[in-house]
């Protein structure tokens, strides 16, 4: 099983590297059209769902690692190589609980960073209950050091069939250093 694994990840690598020898800066996800928005949780007013833009699971973040808040505007840069997981709604009763189910659901889904968070907003619904909502999208970043976003290259993962984590970590360790980086 482990020579398989190995097989495949040496054949995504392979793929990737005939896509292009010049890349210097990479976010990975899927092609928008395959993108799907999943309900995590509902419960009267509390809901959290996530638009996903990469299929494959990513290993959990402990509770003990910070999260990293980033807002890339004005200054129009991104982590240099990261996994775009999706977009990610939370509605919830206070302000506070929109911020502490973010920070969970980013962690159980493997997200480090927490790019373009807008401050809950309250809202009121037709019932008249009061809610907070907030969006933000999340990344599991590889490569910290940032860029400018017209300098970051969308590779579609099912395309250079980059079907994990582990693939996509080859990709950028294998094909991004041999490009020059």
């Amino acid at each position: 099983m482990k020579s398989i694994r190995m097989w495949a990840v040496g054949l995504s690598v392979s793929a990737a590297m005939c896509f292009s020898q010049s890349v210097q800066a990479q976010n990975f996800r899927e092609n928008e059209e395959l993108w799907k928005t999943e309900t995590i949780r509902s419960h009267n007013v509390d809901t959290v769902k996530i638009e996903r833009h990469s299929f494959f699971a990513l290993p959990t973040v402990n509770d003990t690692t910070p999260l990293v808040y980033h807002e890339p505007l004005p200054d129009s840069v991104m982590p240099k190589s990261a996994i775009e997981i999706g977009q990610i709604t939370i509605q919830a009763g206070t302000a506070a609980d929109v911020l502490a189910l973010l920070e969970k659901q980013a962690r159980s889904q493997g997200a480090d960073w927490i790019v373009g968070f807008n401050e809950p907003r309250m809202k009121i619904n037709k019932q008249g209950e009061i809610y907070y909502r907030s969006q933000a999208m999340l990344y599991k970043v590889i490569n910290p050091e940032l860029v400018q976003q017209t300098q970051i290259a969308t590779i579609s993962c099912g395309e250079n069939h980059l079907q994990n984590c582990a693939a996509v970590e080859a990709f950028v360790n294998h094909v991004v250093a041999k490009s020059g980086e």
